[in-house]
């Protein structure tokens, strides 16, 4: 669905604004260690030059500059802990991984915000959140993203980041809440579960391979209030939920 003129700013704008950032971050800091005030210099310093063309108004770029201030000094200790081991950092790198489906090839893309690969050639994988990252159970249901660029990376599927085994995957939570600046949650990197996230991809797309496999409107929403701009396709609204089944 196309966007309505006049469409106020949301998460996603402040997503994207975030990403900049750090993308910029990056290039200022390449040359620091672990050395945290100089990081959270670097830090201001990027957002000072990316809010204020990122951000929708001069209110907006404010307020989103203050909100990443107070997840600074957080920031800047956890990336000073990174940059003790010597590692290649690179961001926004897009990535892709094939698997055989009986439709045919099926390829999964990914864009990593950022792969460090270390020195003893393991990669780890970080993912910026402009809100709270998802929990471990919201993971486990949900949020497969990280565990599948872990999978994609690990089969050398990110050619600037190269192969390798997944130390960690990390998502990284710059909200700026007032207590603790930010958080960061990992998600699950063992070999063997990554194999499995892997191997329910391809169950999943093979079922859907099949003409008998229906397309469910909300299979498993992760609200009963969520919205999608496909619900007159399904017709949704014209049935509720009936023994906790949200229809087809």
């Amino acid at each position: 669905a196309l966007d309505p003129i006049g469409r106020a700013p949301d998460a996603r704008d402040m997503g994207d604004a975030l990403h900049k950032v750090m993308e910029r971050f990056a290039e200022i800091a390449a040359d620091i260690g672990p050395d945290a005030p100089r990081l959270r210099a670097a830090l201001d310093n990027a957002a000072a030059e990316v809010l204020p063309d990122a951000a929708p108004s001069p209110a907006l770029a404010r307020l989103w500059a203050m909100r990443l201030a107070r997840a600074g000094d957080w920031f800047a200790a956890e990336e000073a802990a990174r940059r003790a081991a010597p590692a290649t950092t690179v961001t926004e790198t897009r990535g892709a991984r094939r698997l055989k489906a009986p439709g045919g090839d099926f390829t999964l893309t990914a864009r990593a915000d950022r792969i460090d690969r270390r020195a003893d050639g393991t990669l780890a994988l970080y993912d910026y959140k402009s809100g709270d990252p998802p929990t471990k159970k919201a993971q486990a249901a949900f949020a497969k993203q990280l565990a599948l660029s872990a999978a994609i990376a690990r089969a050398g599927g990110f050619p600037a980041a190269g192969k390798g085994e997944i130390a960690e995957a990390v998502y990284l939570g710059l909200k700026g809440d007032a207590a603790v600046g930010g958080k960061a949650v990992p998600a699950e990197t063992a070999p063997d579960l990554l194999d499995a996230e892997w191997t329910r991809l391809k169950q999943l797309i093979a079922a859907y391979d099949q003409a008998a496999q229906p397309y469910r409107a909300r299979l498993r929403p992760k609200h009963l209030a969520y919205a999608s701009d496909y619900d007159h396709l399904s017709r949704y609204g014209e049935w509720g939920d009936l023994d906790g089944e949200d229809g087809a």
